[in-house]
């Protein structure tokens, strides 16, 4: 993962090549094209197309709050830009290759985070003493709740996170 100066751009690389994605760390998002997320998935646009459709005629996902159109000069249209939510249910829905080892690897990631409590991503935490420091707040609230019977549970989050960051 890279960013550009402004932290607005993230690449994404797969086996095959790199998806361009806009990163809006206001909103802790990220914003895609079709065309990119058709590269993303490894299928047509076409099939793109068919499941934002779908997603917005099932109410899986809110249009209004996950679709931007980007201002391009002497563009005779404005190119739509797709949430990570849109990305995400994309797929989720998407028949191929890379969208079955993208499904792999977020459901391990959710798995993670359902069965650990928390996930952790040790690059955003190398990259970002704002995100470090919050993370040391929220192991400081931990210590801070709880009777003396906690003391276990408390010295058990501690060593699992110190195994994380190392």
């Amino acid at each position: 993962m890279k960013t550009n100066k402004k932290d607005q751009i993230v690449l994404y690389t797969d086996k095959s090549g790199r998806v361009e994605l806009r990163a809006d760390t206001k909103k802790d998002t990220l914003w895609a094209t079709q065309d990119q997320i058709s590269h993303l998935f490894g299928v047509e646009r076409s099939v793109v197309t068919k499941h934002i459709n779908n997603i917005f005629n099932d109410d899986e996902v809110d249009q209004n709050s996950n679709v931007q159109k980007m201002h391009i000069t002497k563009a005779h249209r404005p190119p739509a830009l797709y949430s990570l939510d849109i990305i995400l249910a994309v797929g989720y829905r998407t028949n191929s290759k890379k969208a079955i080892h993208f499904r792999k690897w977020a459901t391990n990631i959710l798995r993670e985070y359902l069965f650990r409590g928390y996930s952790l991503n040790r690059n955003k935490l190398d990259q970002s003493d704002v995100k470090l420091d919050d993370l040391h707040k929220a192991i400081s609230f931990i210590e801070s709740i709880g009777s003396k019977s906690d003391k276990l549970l408390k010295a058990k989050i501690r060593v699992s996170l110190s195994k994380d960051l190392v």
